[in-house]
């Protein structure tokens, strides 16, 4: 099994990820002391009035401007144009340059084709559809966008 990753699509679903990681941690770290409070950052749960003060508070923090300030950014309508609704627009507008700002590169790309790898041969050994000694992981494989916008794992067969 050869995990793979796409150069263009992979870099900002991993970015979502690590963005939704951070504001789990920055909730955390209010509600740790409460008897309520989940084990762990990974197991919190953000409701949207909450989602909305931690991204606000991480973009505040990451870029040093505030979110005041990002809504005028927002773009005027223009002729027979539908009107904006800055919040809305403001609220993707932080979503995107946090993401953006998160860095996944080469190492990263490689990390989440091995988990993808892994993740293919427990699914193929459990319940000992086949033996794990039959089964291997290659080295992992990155590369542009397919024509279907899917990552395409590598499935090698070899005689035994």
């Amino acid at each position: 099994v050869a995990g793979a990753t796409d150069t263009v699509l992979d870099p900002p679903a991993l970015g979502a990820v690590l963005l939704e990681s951070r504001l789990k941690a920055m909730r955390f770290a209010e509600i740790k002391k409460r008897s309520d409070a989940p084990a762990s950052a990974e197991a919190v749960v953000i409701d949207e009035k909450h989602y909305d003060r931690l991204l606000a508070e991480a973009y505040e923090a990451e870029s040093g401007k505030r979110v005041k300030d990002l809504r005028r950014e927002a773009p005027e309508p223009g002729d027979g144009e539908p009107e904006v609704d800055v919040a809305v627009w403001a609220k993707a507008e932080m979503q995107r340059r946090l993401i953006a700002a998160f860095s996944v590169g080469e190492q990263e790309l490689t990390e989440l084709a091995a988990r993808r790898a892994d993740a293919i041969v427990a699914r193929l050994i459990e319940g000992a559809a086949l033996p794990p000694d039959r089964v291997f992981v290659l080295e992992p494989r990155t590369g542009a966008a397919t024509e279907s916008d899917t990552v395409l794992v590598e499935l090698a067969l070899a005689p035994s």
